[in-house]
């Protein structure tokens, strides 16, 4: 995985996905708009007001060297002629189209440079599942803290991927009609399937199942419990099965005390193991101090 490098221009990144991002939900809003107020150069009267469509409330800004073209002023009385409509109109609508697309450019180049500055790395591919699964687990928590909307996360990920990893997902896309409609949901379901394979689960379910205290501390116990958990989620759905699940590998002496309580709750039992384990070791620095 390859970490961005300072100095990257944005607007450079954004002309790599030149292609996915003119098919995105926003950009295709512009042609319902567009159709809407160009719709009505066909309806309307040269003494009826124009309507724009309801996502269009909002400031035509002209272009540089184009101002006339985004002017809403129209000749008055009985010179005014369809033509005439029809072209104010027409300027419009493309004004509109052109404000959209720049400022759906300057979101995602704000998105960009937002999860650079978070360090998101770049993914090439990996035969190592772990490499995928923590690619996916740190993109999956950059998501949650900026509250990236589905279609962002689908973006920003595929923007993310190169190399090999990214000839794999346009090789994907292949496949659907219109690219823009894969959800987060399915994007992950994919690159699952690709780079973290239903064997890797099974062997780190196993790994959980059979998981146990041995030489480690119960701190170290409890963070490799927690870690692996994830694998099993039926396994532990509550507090009680949880608590009983972590009672099974905890050592012998450690057991013995711990489960008498009948704990119920995770937090709980831990602490207490955490004692019991604290007393064993001070009763054996003890004997030990004492030459016995």
């Amino acid at each position: 995985m390859k970490r961005y490098e300072s100095g990257y221009d944005s607007v450079n990144m954004i002309e790599k996905e030149d292609r996915f991002c003119s098919t995105l939900p926003g950009d295709s809003s512009c042609s319902v708009c567009y159709r809407s107020i160009m719709h009505q150069s066909t309806q309307l009267g040269k003494n009826c007001d124009v309507v724009l469509p309801e996502a269009a409330e909002m400031v035509i800004e002209p272009t540089p060297g184009n101002e006339s073209e985004a002017t809403t002023d129209m000749p008055d009385g009985e010179e005014t002629s369809m033509g005439n409509l029809e072209q104010a109109m027409e300027s419009i609508a493309r004004a509109f189209v052109s404000n959209k697309r720049a400022r759906s450019v300057k979101e995602r180049v704000s998105l960009i440079n937002q999860v650079r500055d978070m360090d998101a790395a770049h993914f090439s591919g990996s035969t190592d599942p772990a490499d995928a699964e923590e690619w996916m687990r740190n993109l999956e928590k950059i998501f949650h803290m900026l509250r990236c909307s589905d279609d962002q996360k689908v973006f920003l990920a595929r923007f993310l991927l190169e190399g090999s990893a990214y000839d794999w997902w346009t090789w994907i896309e292949r496949d659907y009609l219109e690219p823009s409609t894969i959800t987060w949901e399915e994007f992950r379901r994919q690159f699952n399937d690709k780079y973290i394979p239903h064997a890797y689960l099974d062997a780190k379910l196993r790994e959980f199942l059979l998981l146990e205290q041995g030489s480690m501390t119960v701190g170290e116990y409890e963070n490799k419990f927690i870690k692996l958990s994830r694998y099993g989620p039926s396994l532990v759905a509550d507090e009680i099965e949880t608590c009983r699940r972590f009672e099974y590998g905890l050592r012998r002496e450690i057991r013995m005390t711990v489960t008498a309580v009948g704990w119920k709750e995770f937090r709980g039992l831990v602490e207490a193991a955490k004692r019991v384990e604290h007393c064993m070791n001070d009763t054996q620095s003890d004997v030990y101090g004492s030459g016995v």
